[in-house]
C-alpha cells in the first residue's frame, strides 16, 4: 500500500480537541498549554490586580484557545500538587508572584462549569454541591440551600465565602462557554439578577475570591433580539465585569502551528521558499517576526502564505459555523489539510497552497460565507473565479483564488498581493504573463497606493483606479 503524507506529518493529539476544564487538567493536557504573549497579558491581568478586580469575562472567537486558558488557569488552584507546581513555575518569567496574592493561598476552592443552553442556577448548584463535597473543610462544610433561585443560590455562595474565610481558604469560579447561559436567558427573555448578583457578592467577598467567565461574544451581542429595556439592562451587568479582548495574533497563531505539526524533512528550496514570504511580510502587522522563517519552515507542507492567512481566519465569525484553527487542521472535509495529506502521496514535494485553503472555504463554509458581513466580497470572488475557470489555465485559477483570498482575510493585516510576493510565493511560475491576462480579463486591477493587486469589482468603471489616475494627473 502506497503511503500518504499523512504517515509522516502528525498533528499533535492534544490539539485535535478542544479542551474541558471540568475534567482535562492532567499534567499532560497543562504541559501541552502554549502561554503566547495574549495569554501572558491575559493571565497578568487577571492575577495581578486580584485585589482591586475579581470578576472578569474573557472574550475572543471561536477556537482561539479561551478554554485551554481557562484549564491553565484552574491548574494553578489545582489539588494536584505536581499539576499547580507546574502551572505556577509557567508564571515566573512574566508575573510578579507577590503581586498575584490569589494563588500564594494554600486553601482554594475551585469550581469549573462549562456552560449549556439551559437555566444556570441548576447547575451552579449542582457544581457548587460537588466542589463542596470534596474539599477538605477544617469545620463542618457550609450548607448549600436547596430551593432552585436566584436567592438560594447567592446564599449558598456567601455561606462558601464564610467558612473558607474562616480557614484562610479562597474561592475560584471559572464558567467555561458562559455565553451558553446568556443564550439561554435571551430566548427565554430573561434579565441578567443572577448574573448581577454574582459579580456583586464576588467583589465584596469576605475571603478572597476570583470570576471569571469565558464568552464568544460581548453580552449586546447575546441579547440583540430583546427589546431595548432589557438590552440596556443586560450591558449594565456587563459593566460588572472586567472584560479582557482575547485574540491570537499571527505570529502567535504561526507558533501553535510549529507546535502542532511534526512535519517531514525540509528541502533547501521550501527553506527559501519560507525565508522569502517571511522577508516580503515583513511590513504586515503579524506581530513580532522573530523566527518567523524557521516556524514557517517547520510547518511545511502548509505553504508558507497558508499558514499566515491562516491566522486571520481564525479571527472570521461565518455566521453560527465557526471552526477553530485546529478544526481545520484535522478535519475529513473535502480539501481540508488533513484530506490533503492523506490523498498526497509521501514522496510529493507539493504543497497545501492558498488556493487549495479557498477551495476548502468554498465546499464546506461558502452558505455561511454568504450569510456573513463577508458575503458580498466572497459572491464577487467566486463570480470572478468562475470567469477566470472559463478562459484561463490552472496557472491562472491558482493565482486568482490566492489574490482573493488575500483580500479576503489579509486587508486588516495589511497583507496586500505584491507581485513580488505571489512570485515568491510560486517561483515556478512567471507571475508577470499571469497578472497582465487578468488584468486584460477584468478579473483583477493594481492599486498604485497599496504596490498591490486586488479582485476587480465586476463594475464597468473602476472608481480607485480612477481616482489613483487623478491624484497621479
Amino acid at each position: 500500500m502506497t503511503k500518504s503524507l499523512a504517515d509522516i506529518t502528525k498533528i499533535n493529539y492534544r490539539y485535535q480537541r478542544s479542551a474541558r476544564i471540568d475534567n482535562d487538567n492532567s499534567i499532560e493536557n497543562i504541559k501541552s498549554f502554549i502561554v503566547h504573549e495574549t495569554a501572558k497579558s491575559t493571565l497578568k491581568r487577571i492575577l495581578e490586580d486580584n485585589g482591586n478586580q475579581n470578576t472578569f469575562t474573557i472574550t475572543g472567537p471561536y477556537g482561539g484557545g479561551k478554554s485551554s486558558l481557562a484549564l491553565f488557569l484552574s491548574a494553578l488552584f489545582d489539588s494536584n500538587k505536581k499539576v499547580k507546581d507546574f502551572a505556577k513555575s509557567q508564571l515566573s518569567e512574566f508575573l510578579d508572584l507577590k503581586k498575584a496574592s490569589i494563588i500564594n493561598t494554600s486553601n482554594t476552592m475551585v469550581i469549573k462549569i462549562v456552560g449549556q443552553k439551559n437555566n444556570p442556577i441548576e447547575d451552579l448548584k449542582k457544581a457548587l454541591q460537588l466542589a463542596t463535597k470534596n474539599f477538605n473543610w477544617k469545620k463542618g462544610a457550609p450548607k448549600i440551600l436547596k430551593p432552585n433561585t436566584d436567592k438560594s443560590l447567592i446564599e449558598s455562595i456567601n455561606n462558601i465565602f464564610e467558612s473558607l474565610k474562616s480557614q484562610g481558604g479562597s474561592l475560584v469560579l471559572i464558567m467555561d462557554e458562559m455565553g451558553k447561559y446568556l443564550e439561554y436567558c435571551s430566548d427565554e427573555t430573561q434579565d441578567l439578577q443572577l448574573f448581577q448578583e454574582l459579580a456583586e457578592n464576588f467583589t465584596r467577598s469576605q475571603c478572597s475570591s476570583l470570576l471569571v467567565g469565558i464568552l464568544h461574544q460581548s453580552f449586546g451581542d447575546y441579547s440583540r433580539k430583546l427589546d431595548d429595556q432589557i438590552r440596556n439592562n443586560w450591558m449594565k451587568v456587563q459593566g460588572r465585569y472586567f472584560d479582557i479582548p482575547y485574540s491570537v495574533a499571527i505570529d502567535e497563531v504561526i507558533y501553535l502551528l510549529a507546535e502542532a505539526i511534526s512535519g517531514r524533512k525540509t528541502s533547501t528550496v521550501e527553506k527559501k521558499l519560507c525565508r522569502e514570504v517571511g522577508t516580503e511580510l515583513k511590513d504586515a502587522r503579524l506581530g513580532s517576526s522573530k523566527n518567523l522563517s524557521n516556524q514557517l519552515t517547520s510547518i511545511l507542507p502548509l505553504h508558507p502564505l497558508c499558514s499566515i492567512l491562516l491566522g486571520p481566519f481564525t479571527r472570521k465569525r461565518f455566521g453560527q459555523n465557526e471552526r477553530s484553527l485546529f478544526g481545520f487542521l484535522t478535519s475529513n472535509e473535502p480539501h481540508s489539510f488533513n484530506y490533503f495529506l492523506k490523498n498526497e502521496n509521501q514522496t510529493s514535494s507539493k504543497l497545501y497552497s492558498p488556493d487549495l485553503f479557498y477551495d476548502y472555504l468554498k465546499i464546506n463554509l461558502e452558505p455561511s460565507i454568504l450569510s456573513s458581513p463577508d458575503g458580498h466580497f466572497w459572491s464577487e470572488a467566486v463570480e470572478a473565479i468562475a470567469r477566470v475557470e472559463r478562459q484561463g489555465s490552472e496557472h491562472h485559477i491558482q493565482i486568482i483564488k490566492t489574490i482573493s483570498l488575500i483580500d479576503f482575510l489579509g486587508k486588516p493585516f495589511d497583507i496586500r498581493a505584491s507581485e513580488n510576493l505571489l512570485q515568491r510565493s510560486f517561483p515556478n511560475l512567471n507571475i508577470t504573463p499571469i497578472l497582465k491576462d487578468l488584468a486584460a480579463w477584468s478579473s483583477i486591477v493594481y492599486r498604485k497606493h497599496k504596490k498591490a493587486w486586488s479582485l476587480f469589482s465586476g463594475s464597468d468603471l473602476d472608481l480607485n483606479l480612477e481616482i489613483e489616475k487623478n491624484i497621479d494627473e
